[in-house]
Formats: C-alpha cells, structure tokens, sequence
C-alpha cells in the first residue's frame, strides 16, 4: 500500500502486493486491507494524551448547496432560464478526515468549492463551518474566517510557483493575511 509509512495500522501484508479495491458499499470503495480497524478506532494514544482521529461533529456541514447561473437573451437580458453548477450539494468533513470532491471536467467541482469558501456567493443552501453559518456572513465578517481556509487549484503550476521554496509559498498566504513570523 502506497501510504504504509504514515498509516497507523500498517501490517506486513500491506508492504508486499498491491492492495485491491473493496466496495463497502454502492459508489464507496477502500483500497485497505484493515479499514474495518481504521474505522472502529476513535483515538490513538500520543503518549501524554489522546487525541480525536475522526470526530464525531462536522467540522464542516454543506447541506442543500445550489450554484444557479442565469442565462440571458435578448437585448434587455431578459433571463430565459438556468445553469445548475451545482444542484443540492450534501457534504460533511469531520476533523482529522480526508475527503475527496471527484468528478468530470466541467462538473462543478470549483464552483462547489468556490461556493463552500465563499469566494462565489450560492443560489441556496447551508454551510457551516465550526457551527458558523458562512452564507449569512457579510465580506467583511468572512474575511477573519478565511484564516482557516486554504484552496490548492487542481494545476500546480498555475497554483505554485516552482521558482519559490515550499516554505516561501505556505508564508506567503501567512502573510497576506497579517501574520507575522520567521
């Protein structure tokens, strides 16, 4: 398995062969030889403390999520009708977990995303982030909560300057954002 050395439960057998994909059930799969203990485990001990691994409450709660575009026609742009970017989103990211928004070019991915970190204002729906409604929020009351943000575009070059060193570019938001450092 391509993540033994930072898996927890790691066992030999994920070392010698390429590990299959399992369908748990319809549209989820895992390529795990041990989901079912990564699953049922709640902490991992540190040593002096234990920490969550996989909260029970919503670190962040997308319910409903609608991005409609208008099209218009005519020469007063009259709106004739719609585009659905994205039509009834449902997604909940929980502390410590890693979730994966795929799907085709085109599909809605970036605008969802946009939509979420409210860089693109949704037609309806819910998101919250850390129990706050952020669809309420007014630009000048989302900008302290755009601290806890980060968005990666999906072309690393266009996203990362590859003349700048990995520190540099993870400062650089730091400091637009105020932050002071090294």
């Amino acid at each position: 398995c391509r993540f033994a050395d930072r898996c927890d439960f790691v066992q030999e057998d994920c070392r010698a062969e390429p590990v299959p994909i399992s369908e748990l059930e319809p549209g989820h799969s895992v390529r795990c030889l041990y989901w079912g203990a990564a699953e049922q485990a709640e902490t991992v001990s540190t040593g002096t403390h234990a920490h969550n691994t996989g909260s029970s409450e919503a670190l962040l709660a997308v319910r409903d999520l609608k991005v409609h575009f208008p099209i218009r026609k005519g020469l007063l742009q009259r709106t004739v009708g719609q585009v659905r970017a994205v039509d009834g989103l449902d997604l909940t990211l929980r502390s410590g977990r890693t979730v994966a928004l795929v799907g085709e070019s085109g599909c809605g991915k970036t605008t969802a995303a946009k939509a979420i970190l409210q860089l693109l204002r949704p037609s309806a729906g819910s998101v919250r982030f850390r129990d706050q409604e952020l669809t309420v929020l007014s630009q000048r009351a989302l900008r302290p909560r755009r601290r806890d943000f980060q968005i990666i575009f999906q072309d690393p070059y266009s996203s990362m300057n590859p003349r700048m060193r990995v520190g540099d570019i993870v400062a650089e938001g730091l400091v637009v954002q105020g932050e002071k450092g090294d």
